[in-house]
């Protein structure tokens, strides 16, 4: 069986069992063998992609779909969210099916789109480094070897990225900040795998930091100054980040969230009254509590805390010896821990970065909907408090649809709406990590190189078109000139006109005639002077004007006898004399050169060849 043939089938075998809705006829999503050319299709437009954001929480999906106007221009279209059961597990078949039903509901219709879905920050590493100033190739290798030091990991398991922040000076030395962040890649191919089943393939992947990043960058969050902390809430977790002009610089997570300031509530109460209080010689260890019973207190303190952050007020139900309970005073401790850590990330931040501290800070989570917990922090921390909120009031960004009321609500949304503001050029992606940003740099200098060849061809070519069209004006001009001249020339043509011409003609031939006979033995002389070599000698030239031809018994014509010696080798004397006649015989004036005699004598006791040639006067 051939491997296409087990890809369909089981391709076929997901929408059996997990029951995926078959895409429509509108769907964007090509077959493979069209992919290529749809590729082409989308580099050739100027249209931006849609982007959809997508984050998958513990009981909810959650979706945002953003209208890229222009690099600084974007608009909120829809976003919703669905209730899923165990979404955390990625492999669960209700998942993959609410997603495909969710994701083919919001880019049906749609020419060009873009996925992106955040994973959670707990299980990326993120860390700023700092390398040494190197040259661009060598980048990779120093933020490779520098966060090993400082990490251990594996990259067969992990995904290790990195982005450039910029150049510090540190003791004296430029250095260059670098943001660089793990994954372990079973995550990204378990979320790759996911989105391959509803049929919409992932363009990216990234954390809830960067999705702030985003709003950060793009202005849907306004900045009160240079440096924002952004404080998340969670359930057993919190996340301290701090931005620096919009750029992730610090990210913490510590163990401290909301099921802490539950526990405070559930162990008030477990308090039992004075009535009921045991003798003293009994010894009760709070831990061997019955589990129906520590659930029973447990879900109690969780509907009081919901409670207080619903209808933020600070009182909930009674305790079991009938008082009220402070909710927010029995949580105090857990939230000033909360505080104390993020006085300490600050503290860090402006020391180990050189900065003078956090303008304001950002607050997300549930913990958002009480107004009472946020104003308590913002005085606690001496910096300006608000809710992270996604939905600027009277903004372009959210023009077109319908604002929440509640802040919690509206908090909700922040990282489907930050992640689909995501770009690879803006935004980390574990899906398209520094390796592809080389080669797809690499491509792009090709294809700068090969249009500026191109162009410079063009502009080669344009400029030999222009130097053509400004000859062939000349020519046309001077054409011109020369017809008018002849237009102008009217002399009729008689008998008298051309007679007179012939005889000016004939007139002019015998002068040349008659100039070429007086210098004619001038020239001849000049001619055999002029092809004479150095080592010949000539001792006699006489010519005769009416001497017969040779071999001709009737015909008479002019001739030239040249007497003369060949000096130097003797072995070169037959050689350089047939050279000497050859020469003479090229020349136009000469014709039929004959040896009439040659004879080896001696000159000054040095041997020569005497020579006698004659030949024929042109």
């Amino acid at each position: 069986m051939r491997k296409d043939e087990i890809s369909s089938t089981e391709k076929l075998l997901d929408l059996i069992r997990y029951n995926i809705p078959p895409q429509s006829t509108n769907d964007p999503t090509e077959p493979a063998e069209t992919s290529q050319k749809i590729r082409l299709l989308k580099a050739l437009t100027f249209q931006k992609a849609i982007g959809i954001g997508i984050e998958i929480g513990n009981r909810c999906i959650k979706i945002a779909k953003i209208n890229r106007i222009s690099d600084k221009s974007f608009e909120l279209l829809d976003y919703d969210t669905i209730d899923v059961e165990q979404a955390n597990k990625v492999d669960t078949p209700y998942l993959a099916k609410a997603l495909a039903t969710l994701l083919t509901r919001f880019c049906t219709g749609l020419k060009r789109y873009e996925i992106w879905c955040c994973v959670a920050s707990a299980k990326v590493e993120t860390r700023c480094i700092r390398i040494p100033k190197l040259p661009k190739k060598q980048i990779p290798n120093a933020v490779f070897w520098t966060f090993s030091k400082e990490v251990s990991f594996s990259d067969k398991e992990m995904l290790l990225d990195f982005r450039i922040l910029g150049d510090v000076n540190e003791n004296g030395m430029t250095k260059t900040q670098v943001m660089t962040y793990t994954i372990p890649i079973a995550e990204t191919e378990a979320l790759k795998k996911l989105f391959s089943r509803t049929g919409h393939p992932l363009t990216g992947i990234s954390i809830v930091p960067f999705a702030i990043q985003n709003l950060l960058k793009k202005g849907v969050v306004q900045e009160a100054g240079q440096n924002t902390c952004c404080l998340f809430i969670g359930w057993d977790w919190s996340r301290i980040t701090i931005y620096a002009n919009g750029d992730l610089i610090l990210s913490r997570g510590i163990k401290a969230g909301m099921h802490s300031m539950i526990d405070a509530i559930a162990e008030q109460y477990r308090r039992p009254s004075p009535a009921d209080m045991p003798p003293t010689l009994v010894m009760e260890d709070r831990d061997v509590t019955p589990p129906e019973e520590k659930d029973a207190h447990y879900a109690a303190a969780q509907e009081a805390f919901y409670q207080f952050l619903d209808t933020d007020s600070s009182t909930a139900p009674r305790s079991q010896d009938g008082k009220p309970v402070d909710i927010f005073q029995i949580i105090y401790p857990a939230i000033d821990r909360l505080i104390k850590q993020v006085e300490r990330t600050i503290a860090h931040f402006s020391l180990h970065f050189k900065r003078s501290g956090v303008s304001d800070i950002l607050i997300s989570g549930k913990m958002t909907a009480n107004a009472t917990v946020i104003s308590h922090i913002g005085s606690q921390l001496g910096v300006p408090v608000n809710t992270l909120n996604p939905f600027p009031q009277s903004h372009a960004f959210t023009q077109k649809v319908t604002i929440p009321d509640l802040p919690a609500e509206k908090e909700s949304f922040v990282p489907a709406i930050g992640i689909g503001l995501s770009s690879n050029e803006l935004t980390p992606n574990f899906l398209f990590t520094y390796r592809h940003r080389e080669k797809r740099n690499r491509a792009r200098q090709i294809r700068i190189g090969i249009s500026a060849a191109s162009i410079g061809f063009l502009a080669l070519l344009f400029c030999g078109y222009l130097w053509q069209e400004h000859h062939l004006s000349v020519k046309a001009a001077e054409v011109d000139r020369l017809i008018q001249k002849r237009d102008a020339f009217n002399v009729p043509l008689t008998q008298e006109l051309v007679m007179a011409l012939y005889a000016k003609v004939n007139q002019k031939r015998d002068m040349i005639t008659t100039l070429s006979q007086r210098y004619y033995s001038s020239a001849v002389m000049a001619e055999v002077i002029h092809l004479t070599p150095a080592n010949i000698q000539l001792i006699a030239l006489s010519a005769d004007m009416d001497a017969p031809l040779p071999n001709s018994k009737t015909k008479t014509g002019s001739s030239l006898v040249i007497e003369g010696v060949v000096t130097g080798d003797k072995i070169r004397f037959e050689t350089d004399l047939a050279s000497f006649m050859l020469t003479i015989d090229d020349s136009p004036m000469f014709n039929k050169p004959v040896v009439k005699n040659k004879r080896l004598q001696f000159l000054d006791d040095r041997p020569v060849l005497r020579f006698s040639i004659q030949f024929d006067l042109a």
